[in-house]
């Protein structure tokens, strides 16, 4: 099979064809930024890489088998500023689609997969009617300990969601941490990275750790093994602090946070590419900074829920 992977990233999809089972012959990828293209050779020196996505012509690729693609998300993203296809990096979707359209001028079977966030209807709707097909919704939970809720708009045949594997946040934890400089505050221990106002959200109060937010209590109770969200700490609106057994949605700056034997810090890399379902280490391969890793493992996709899409290719 003859792939062609937009917005590569780190090259998820190659790992999820692997995964699925599915031979790759050729795998050809458009990645513009440095750190995940280094982590992708490193990881696939078979990958042929095409440069920015504007540039690419039907025209010039031999016979693809499988278009794939996570277009940038900001502007549909719930923490972003809501520009939709105006914002620049949005409106990369409708090179995914010219591509698609030009390909399948050559190639009536060509097959392909589009990933994004859940957004509003009405920006669904555009993608929908572009790519003529009806999208599904998946959550990484079913098969990650990260609740991570996306759309996949697809032609390949009897995708369904996968079943719940009931994997917990608890699951994925390494367990030896140095907790060396950590803060003790309010009968907590806290990652110095926790800002002070964060902090200031987490109390231990008759045996509950509780997490300040818009509830009619005020707060809700974290439980060992629970995932916190303390971003936005000035918020008097935010709720969802607590997902209970599972991470909040990483992002590209990966700052979500674990309660964890009376400690709230945030994820060690390893665990960050364990919620992601990627292999321990995958992101280490090609000199990438701590920094470059975290982004590259926010940006990309859930390894797992892709190969569940690739096995139905066979």
């Amino acid at each position: 099979m003859n792939v062609l992977s937009l917005f590569d990233g780190i090259s998820t999809g190659r790992l999820a064809l692997e995964m699925a089972g599915v031979k790759v012959d050729r795998y050809m990828a458009s990645e513009i930024e440095r750190a995940p293209m280094e982590i992708s050779a490193a990881n696939w020196p078979d990958i042929v890489q095409l440069g920015d996505v504007k540039h690419i012509k039907a025209a010039d690729l031999p016979k693809i088998d499988l278009v794939i693609g996570g277009s940038p998300c900001q502007g549909f993203s719930r923490a972003g500023r809501h520009l939709n296809f105006d914002d620049p990096r949005s409106a990369l979707f409708f090179e995914f689609s010219r591509i698609v359209a030009e390909l399948r001028g050559r190639n009536p079977g060509l097959l392909f997969m589009l990933e994004n966030v859940k957004m509003k209807k009405e920006w669904e709707a555009v993608i929908t009617e572009t790519m003529r097909v009806q999208p599904l919704h998946i959550n990484s939970s079913l098969v990650s300990a990260q609740n991570r809720p996306r759309t996949y708009w697809t032609n390949i045949p009897g995708v369904t969601p996968p079943e719940d594997r009931r994997i917990k946040l608890g699951d994925i934890l390494e367990p030896n941490i140095d907790t060396g400089g950590y803060i003790a505050e309010n009968g907590l221990l806290f990652d110095p990275s926790i800002s002070q106002k964060a902090r200031q959200l987490v109390t231990s109060e008759n045996g509950e750790v509780r997490i300040k937010q818009a509830t009619r209590q005020g707060y809700i109770v974290a439980e060992d093994g629970d995932g916190i969200n303390l971003a936005f700490p000035t918020s008097k609106t935010r709720r969802g602090r607590v997902i209970k057994g599972k991470s909040n949605t990483l992002d590209c700056a990966c700052e979500a946070q674990v309660l964890k034997n009376g400690i709230v810090r945030r994820f060690t890399v390893t665990e960050l590419e364990r919620l992601q379902t990627l292999p321990d280490g995958y992101t280490k391969k090609g000199g990438a900074t701590k920094g470059e890793r975290i982004k590259a493992i926010g940006n990309g996709w859930t390894a797992a829920v892709i190969a569940e899409i690739f096995k139905k290719l066979k």
